[in-house]
């Protein structure tokens, strides 16, 4: 019986497509918790070990998720493929002990993202 996977946290469950549809004829899916990986490593500027503390999970697992993203978004890059962001084993942190956090957006007061699983919004 295979080990049940753990919930990763992430800060926002925003799901996007990026690209043009006429443009793009194929697209890339990157999971929710491997744009969380690139928003805190590449954009917070934050090491393995932070992110892995804010998404609850091992470093391994962080530099896991983080490796496969940065294939993916090199891959849509260099072939033009479009970039879907969605699905993924995530729970949105909790905002009471998370939000004082280096690298979590509810720090910075951005509430764009979505904590309701019911309102996610597609941005193209």
């Amino acid at each position: 019986m295979p080990r049940p996977q753990k919930l990763k946290t992430v800060c926002c469950a925003t799901e996007f497509y990026y690209g043009h549809p006429r443009k793009h004829k194929e697209t890339i899916q990157i999971t929710v918790e491997q744009f969380e990986t690139i928003r805190l490593i590449d954009y917070e500027n934050l090491k393995q070990e932070e992110a892995a503390q804010l998404m609850s999970v091992a470093r391994t697992t962080v530099q896991a998720l983080y490796d496969q993203a940065r294939v993916l978004i090199a891959t849509a890059i260099i072939e033009e493929k479009a970039i879907q962001v969605g699905g993924g084993h995530y729970k949105i942190c909790d905002e009471s002990s998370h939000k004082n956090k280096k690298g979590c957006m509810k720090q910075y007061g951005r509430h764009h993202c979505h904590d309701d699983e019911d309102e996610k919004e597609e941005t193209v």
